[in-house]
């Protein structure tokens, strides 16, 4: 079983995390707040304006704020979000 993900964040015109190594991506969509751990089944759903964060192989913690988006898990590896706009931060408050 694989023991990290590759996380991509990406909008029309950036790519906002182009390839992070996470251990672990939490996430919300209109059901509530998710985790996915490596392993995770392939899925596909639509994310709300909401903050993703994911930790690194390192240790620390990264956020993204998103605004909408679709977030696919391909392969239990992968994992890809594209949003119309988003905000990278090291910390919650950023």
């Amino acid at each position: 079983m694989t023991r990290s993900l590759r996380l991509r964040i990406s909008t029309p015109m950036d790519a906002l995390v182009p390839g992070a190594e996470a251990l672990s991506v939490r996430a919300e969509d209109e059901t509530g707040g998710f985790g996915i751990p490596p392993g995770h089944v392939d899925y596909l759903t639509m994310l709300p304006a909401s903050v993703v964060r994911w930790h690194e192989a390192g240790g620390a913690e990264r956020f993204c704020a998103v605004r909408a988006g679709i977030l696919t898990v391909t392969g239990g590896t992968e994992v890809a979000i594209s949003c119309r706009e988003g905000v990278v931060g090291e910390d919650l408050d950023t």
